[in-house]
């Protein structure tokens, strides 16, 4: 089983392929991705904070970011660029089930259900 990106978006009335950061080279954004297996329509939520080096290591140094997951950027904001490295990443995560697949990804980013248990 592979897993899909299904879609990219900003909790915003922005969509994110339109989002322009004020610096370009100093930023730090959250996208929620829908991912599912490949070739189904159906996705889970994945959290994903796509920044710069520069803002990552400012926050975690101040201990504003307890997290470590992320995308770090290493050139100037770019929304072709940081979609195709987030597409690559989950297309690189390949297991026999779906639960496999969201262990994978949450190494990156934070699944909807990742504390979820009954």
């Amino acid at each position: 089983m592979k897993a899909e990106l299904k879609s990219l978006d900003l909790s915003s009335s922005t969509a994110f392929e339109d989002y322009r950061p004020e610096n370009v080279a100093n930023f730090g954004v959250y996208v929620t991705a829908t991912i599912g297996p490949f070739g189904e329509p159906c996705g889970d939520l994945f959290q994903i904070l796509v920044c710069s080096k520069i803002w990552f290591n400012h926050r975690s140094s101040n201990g504003l970011l307890s997290d470590s997951r992320r995308l770090e950027i290493d050139e100037s904001y770019d929304y072709g660029a940081i979609y195709q490295k987030i597409k690559n990443f989950v297309a690189s995560c390949e297991g026999g089930s779906w639960d496999e697949l969201a262990r994978q990804l949450s190494t990156k980013a934070i699944w909807e259900f990742e504390d979820y248990g009954m």
